[in-house]
């Protein structure tokens, strides 16, 4: 009788185990054109699945001061604003980033759409993909302008991060990441390029030391979150 208790028992929890979360990176793609809205068509967006939700990182500059970055839409809809930094340096007067998220549980493309608050001299995204998530709501943030640009996040069980910049430079492309995994290294235009990093964690994480280190270094708004 007792046996059959345990097992009862032991049933009864392992059913109750949630699936740890996943993040796979999906793309990228950057526009150099002098904009207020960018459009960036049909991109893929990963394997449809109920509860997906969309990551994307945009990014843009100005050689205007006081430009915010003020929305993004996947495919019409409107994803929440996670963070948003913003830095200058040289001539670009205005450079930020953000991280938005949404799910979207059908479809295998969409067209994004980054919204500022007047003209840009380009724009930049990176696009993920989470599975399994139990909420849209970031369980930390960060941002950095340093450099290197860093910051310590904490992470849930089962939980994915994600960080992401533009860095402006007058020197040379490239970044190199500590903590987490670089997933893209582009150029959007002469002495603009963006990167983005990510990873999934089966154990909870604490004050996780994340950087990023460009090659060179003149502005980068830098910004990191983390689901579960």
């Amino acid at each position: 009788m007792s046996l059959a208790v345990t097992q009862l028992i032991g049933f009864g929890a392992a059913s109750t185990q949630l699936t740890p979360a996943s993040i796979s990176y999906i793309t990228n793609a950057a526009s150099s054109s002098g904009l207020t809205n960018y459009t960036f068509s049909t991109q893929s967006i990963g394997t449809a699945a109920t509860g997906r939700r969309i990551i994307v990182i945009a990014s843009g500059y100005s050689t205007t001061g006081g430009r915010t970055l003020s929305s993004v839409t996947i495919g019409g809809n409107a994803a929440t604003s996670v963070v948003t930094a913003s830095d200058s340096g040289g001539a670009v007067n205005s450079q930020l980033s953000g991280i938005f998220i949404l799910q979207v549980d059908a479809g295998t493309t969409a067209d994004i759409v980054v919204n500022f608050s007047g003209g840009m001299g380009g724009c930049d995204i990176g696009v993920f993909a989470a599975y399994d998530l139990l909420s849209s709501t970031a369980t930390d943030t960060g941002s950095s302008v340093a450099n290197p640009m860093t910051d310590t996040i904490d992470i849930s069980a089962g939980g994915i991060c994600v960080a992401g910049c533009e860095t402006y430079t007058t020197g040379s492309s490239g970044h190199t990441w500590t903590n987490l995994t670089e997933r893209y290294d582009a150029t959007q235009q002469s002495q603009l390029y963006y990167t983005g990093a990510s990873d999934a964690f089966a154990s909870a994480q604490t004050a996780l030391a994340v950087t990023c280190t460009p090659a060179s270094y003149t502005s980068a708004p830098w910004v990191i979150a983390s689901f579960r």
